[in-house]
């Protein structure tokens, strides 16, 4: 066919055409980690927080994906998708998280057992945002949210909650210690 329309053209074809293929399966393996997340703790003043966890996207509008996202690349894998967009991510989980700790009055040492909740509450706050790149979010988790011992505030909250731990369990006071 190619050889038929370049005839008229002195057998070279003006037409070309590019064929891209679209995967449209949902990836629910896409992760993201955020750090330097400060929290103001009523206990602890300003903790330093990690955060961690999956989320899954689904391309909707496959003409949209590929005009506002892939663009010219030969190429784009779910390794792309999560560095592109990354600091959309970064953005609206920090927020979203340091909000809802303060909004519900959650302290860092219960913030584990409140993971499904806050779920939930970003998932809600980013989903609109994909709809002008073609995408939609299917689910989004939250599977960590720690201190960050990377920091010497942290590392100092850690081993004041670990000493506290111990101090209850043993059944003493801090004055008594010293």
């Amino acid at each position: 066919l190619h050889k038929m329309y370049g005839l008229p053209f002195g057998k070279k074809n003006p037409f070309t055409a590019e064929v891209w293929f679209v995967n449209k399966r949902l990836p629910l393996n896409l992760e993201w980690t955020i750090s330097n997340m400060d929290f103001a703790d009523p206990e602890f003043k300003f903790v330093p927080l990690t955060a961690s966890g999956k989320y899954g996207l689904r391309i909707d509008s496959a003409e949209t994906f590929l005009v506002k996202i892939v663009g010219n690349l030969s190429r784009f894998t779910s390794r792309d998708i999560t560095s592109q967009f990354q600091g959309l991510i970064e953005q609206n989980t920090k927020s979203a998280i340091i909000s809802y700790m303060t909004y519900n009055q959650v302290r860092v040492t219960e913030i584990s057992g409140r993971l499904s909740e806050l779920s939930k509450a970003i998932k809600e706050q980013m989903s609109p945002t994909w709809d002008i790149y073609g995408l939609s979010l299917i689910d989004f988790y939250v599977t960590s949210i720690g201190i960050d011992t990377n920091t010497e505030e942290g590392r100092r909250i850690k081993n004041a909650i670990a000493q506290s731990s111990v101090q209850s369990i043993t059944g003493y006071t801090w004055q008594q210690q010293q």
